[in-house]
């Protein structure tokens, strides 16, 4: 009897959970084997598609999904999901020391809106400390 819709997609959920590790080896032999054709595809692609990227790029969804990115790559471990997380940084509007109303520039200024984290904590437990203005963050090191 053939799977339906729904017990496809749940099976393959649940065996990718439990092959991650595999899954992971597969795609990178697959990169390795196959990189120039790869980056080819991807250059054609984003040559042909240059003006729907522009415009996705400046998305919401977009801008959200790459300023949570961005914190992850940080080291930034939130006390509460991703999603409010992104909420409160929307919600923050001055600095939590200086009280300046903060800005979100492309270029850092003193008045730039940061996620200020605990750099000595890395056992993966939350380490943000609040929403301050750079100039706040670098002074709190």
């Amino acid at each position: 009897m053939p799977y339906t819709k729904e017990e496809r997609k749940e099976y393959m959920k649940e065996y990718c959970e439990k092959n991650k590790e595999k899954i992971k080896k597969q795609r990178h032999e697959h990169y390795e084997k196959n990189k120039d054709r790869i980056k080819q595809t991807v250059k054609e692609h984003r040559e042909k598609n240059k003006e729907q990227i522009k415009e996705y790029s400046k998305t919401p969804q977009r801008k959200k999904g790459n300023r949570i990115n961005n914190w992850k790559q940080r080291g930034i471990v939130p006390p509460s999901s991703w999603d409010e997380f992104h909420d409160e940084w929307e919600k923050a509007t001055n600095c939590a020391d200086c009280g300046v109303v903060m800005t979100v520039d492309i270029h850092k200024t003193s008045t730039t809106k940061c996620a200020d984290h605990d750099h000595s904590i890395t056992d993966g437990s939350p380490n943000f400390r609040g929403f301050v203005c750079h100039g706040c963050n670098i002074r709190r090191g």
